[in-house]
């Protein structure tokens, strides 16, 4: 791979980590609200009216995204590190 190449999926990886973190944050409800209501969330200045099952369905989706974001992300650290980049299958391995 080559070092433009590792910096750009670099950033595409720190980028995707920082917007996960970003969306749970911004999903985390302060307090446990009734069943009932629905609630209002902001998304990068959008006003989003969600049910409390569906923000907690979108804490599963979201932490389970962050998840699997660590094993790309701890491979690419790894082959970085390593300098075993120069392999053309690194995305397959």
């Amino acid at each position: 791979m080559r070092k433009t190449a590792q910096v750009i999926f670099g950033l595409y990886m720190v980028i995707i980590q920082v917007l996960i973190v970003y969306l749970l944050i911004k999903i985390w409800p302060d307090k446990i609200p009734p069943s009932h209501t629905r609630e209002p969330v902001y998304f990068f200045g959008h006003i989003h009216s969600i049910s409390p099952e569906v923000r907690f369905l979108l804490i599963a989706v979201f932490v389970g995204a962050l998840g699997g974001y660590v094993l790309p992300a701890t491979s690419l650290v790894e082959h970085i590190g390593n300098r075993k980049t120069s392999r053309r299958n690194w995305l397959t391995n």
